[in-house]
């Protein structure tokens, strides 16, 4: 097959996505309260992988991640990335969007509302700096779905990203 990943290529194409927003003006469903225990950290991403070099330049420096922290043991248990409106993500109208994700919880800490939580942080402090917030999950991923719509998420599209890494809404909801 010539060096060329074509399995990488079909998942790519078949991958479907739902497509969440929220307005800035909504009011936030979910109380953002740190657990005892935790700290929220809001950081410019600190390594030098080609994932965070191109998400910074293609951000003009805007790229960063909110993380929560186990004050005792010092890990990241939570994490979400927050960048404003790119050229990929042309389904995100008007002109002051903020896209949030990929996000991740690691495994022990699930269920424990740590995702809906730094969601809510994400929206308390960019409320009044942009009109409207975008996240979009796999359409099987059924916990983060559910966490999405927590904050006050509302589905508005499905679609995926095609070959050259658009994201693509194909069907209004």
């Amino acid at each position: 097959m010539g060096g060329v990943n074509y399995r990488f290529l079909l998942f790519d194409i078949i991958m479907k996505w739902v497509y969440f927003r929220l307005l800035s003006k909504s009011e936030n469903s979910y109380k953002s309260i740190i657990p005892d225990g935790f700290e929220l950290r809001v950081r410019k991403p600190r390594s030098m992988s080609v994932h965070d070099l191109l998400w910074t330049f293609l951000s003009l420096g805007r790229y960063c991640e909110y993380i929560l922290v186990d004050k005792v043991s010092q890990r990241v248990v939570s994490k979400a990335q927050v960048m404003p409106k790119i050229f990929i993500f042309q389904f995100m109208t008007g002109k002051r969007g903020l896209h949030i994700g990929p996000c991740s919880t690691i495994k022990e800490y699930r269920g424990k509302g740590f995702y809906p939580l730094l969601l809510s942080c994400i929206f308390d402090d960019y409320r009044n700096k942009v009109d409207t917030f975008y996240i979009f999950c796999d359409e099987n991923n059924i916990a983060s779905i559910r966490g999405i719509k927590k904050v006050g998420f509302s589905a508005f599209g499905r679609g995926c990203k095609n070959r050259f890494g658009i994201y693509v809404v194909k069907e209004l909801l």
